[in-house]
């Protein structure tokens, strides 16, 4: 009896499997941040499940590798995820302290400030 070889990978440059045009993708990720905006999500997660029959939560961020142009898309997603936060502390619907680590996890720093001193020094030869 013979052994059957199957061949599971795909050879390089094999498209076969691709869903996405880089066209079909930004329309997605437009798709989504529309979505975003008339919906009260609250991150990045909670779109992606609440949009699961549009694109799989790890076909999202395939998309950002593939196609560069996706990530600003995905900031676009995270300012109006971040405005919904900021909203929502400032009318009680968020706690504060809740809606500042969520800002941090899309990406917003504390204020900073820096004092830099310089000093002349002259050396003679």
């Amino acid at each position: 009896m013979s052994k059957l070889s199957i061949q599971t990978q795909a050879k390089p440059g094999n498209t076969l499997a691709e869903k996405f045009s880089e066209q079909e993708a930004v329309e997605l990720f437009e798709t989504l941040i529309i979505n975003a905006i008339e919906n009260d999500y609250y991150s990045i997660q909670e779109a992606l499940i609440e949009n699961r029959d549009l694109v799989p939560y790890s076909t999202f961020y395939y998309l950002i590798k593939k196609y560069p142009v996706l990530e600003g898309k995905k900031k676009e997603l995270d300012a109006v995820i971040m405005a919904r936060c900021n909203r929502g502390a400032m009318i009680k619907d968020l706690s504060t302290p809740m809606a500042i680590w969520r800002l941090k996890q899309l990406g917003e720093v504390d204020k900073m400030e820096q004092e830099i001193t310089q000093k002349n020094i002259t050396v003679e030869v």
